[in-house]
């Protein structure tokens, strides 16, 4: 029992990390959690971290602007970003879900493109856990078929 909770644990924390989120699901299906068990802990892992991620990334945003040699780049990008914005406005729940589904992006990605671009924090929210939990859904069970 005390195994099983550490990998309960384990999993949790796992899946909040950038560019492993819902692949730890995978890695616990791959070393017999059960799929179902593994599957809620990605989504409670998912909804504590998204909307951290969306209210802390404008900070570190913020944050990065005051190195010197980021400066510039970084305020150059958020201009030529800003101007897409209404672009991406009309489409943003859309937008940020397929940001989440791309391999190599995910909820890491899609929090910083809402909160540098200002989005909707609430819809931004919903879009971003919407599109996490497909990819855990589909990452976990169709492990869970392979094996």
């Amino acid at each position: 029992m005390g195994k099983q909770i550490i990998g309960y644990i384990t999993l949790y924390f796992m899946s909040m990390l950038p560019w492993l989120e819902q692949k730890a699901g995978v890695v616990a299906v791959a070393s017999g959690m059960g799929a179902y068990e593994a599957f809620i802990i990605e989504i409670l892992a998912i909804l504590t971290v998204v909307p951290l991620l969306i209210k802390f990334s404008a900070a570190l945003i913020e944050a990065l602007k005051k190195i010197e040699k980021i400066e510039k780049p970084l305020k150059n990008f958020e201009e030529k970003a800003l101007e897409s914005k209404k672009k991406f406005e009309n489409y943003e729940i859309l937008g940020l879900f397929f940001i989440v589904i791309v391999p190599a992006t995910g909820t890491w990605a899609a929090s910083f493109v809402a909160s540098f671009l200002k989005l909707n924090p609430k819809k931004s929210m919903i879009a971003i856990s919407l599109g996490a939990i497909c990819v855990a859904f589909v990452y976990i069970f169709g492990t869970e078929i392979i094996i």
